[in-house]
């Protein structure tokens, strides 16, 4: 029954929403789109002014922008894993976001809800489906959390950041999905004329001072 009505769809959006109406969770063929797209990008280019870092559905930073770079840290030299956030959350990478235990906690849960709901709309992706074997050997607390299957999306919130240049800012963090894609944008901001919002303009002056005292790059 479900089958023939699924085929009944002429339109990807028709399938996906008989799939909703029905109850079930539709599985996508293929892999996660990861592609940055160069509408995306440019979108990331005009947000110059506010730290926007791009991820996909499996929390991997996909790009991002001068500013995020100076607030986060530049991990431009890391790896393919060191540049996932669910992985630098539960195996205890360095992070300038400063939590307490209950926001540790949800934020966590959200994570593995956040996974989970991405392994059933991509059972087969193979770069996530390591990852998460990844994580459960490497983190008791991501396995124990995984074997609970959390329900506890990933929402806006406002988070703490304690830079080693300009101290603690306090901004409050956007996600933003694009259509078509299993790309998301983080955006932080700050309200206008606050102190968070100086200290983002004083972090902007700084990345920019040492993006143009950095050597020239090699040309290849």
């Amino acid at each position: 029954m479900q089958q023939g009505w699924a085929r009944c769809a002429q339109t990807v959006d028709e399938r996906a929403h008989l799939f909703r109406v029905a109850g079930h969770a539709e599985r996508d063929a293929g892999g996660m789109r990861r592609h940055l797209t160069p509408s995306v990008q440019r979108v990331l280019d005009r947000l110059c002014d506010v730290p926007v870092l791009v991820i996909d559905a499996a929390w991997q930073i996909v790009a991002v922008n001068a500013l995020a770079d100076a607030l986060i840290g530049d991990l431009s030299g890391a790896s393919a894993r060191e540049r996932n956030i669910a992985w630098r959350q539960f195996t205890g990478l360095d992070s300038r976001v400063v939590r307490s235990e209950q926001e540790t906690a949800r934020f966590e849960a959200g994570i593995v809800a956040d996974l989970h709901d991405a392994v059933g709309r991509y059972p087969d992706d193979e770069p996530l489906r390591a990852l998460i074997d990844d994580l459960r050997r490497a983190s008791p607390r991501f396995a124990e959390f995984w074997e609970q299957r959390p329900v506890a999306p990933h929402d806006t919130a406002r988070k703490t950041l304690r830079h080693p240049a300009v101290g603690k800012i306090r901004l409050d963090c956007d996600v933003l999905t694009v259509g078509g894609s299993d790309l998301r944008l983080i955006v932080y901001t700050a309200p206008p004329g606050s102190p968070d919002a100086q200290a983002l303009e004083l972090l902007g002056a700084i990345g920019l001072q040492s993006l143009s005292e950095a050597p020239a790059a090699a040309p290849r």
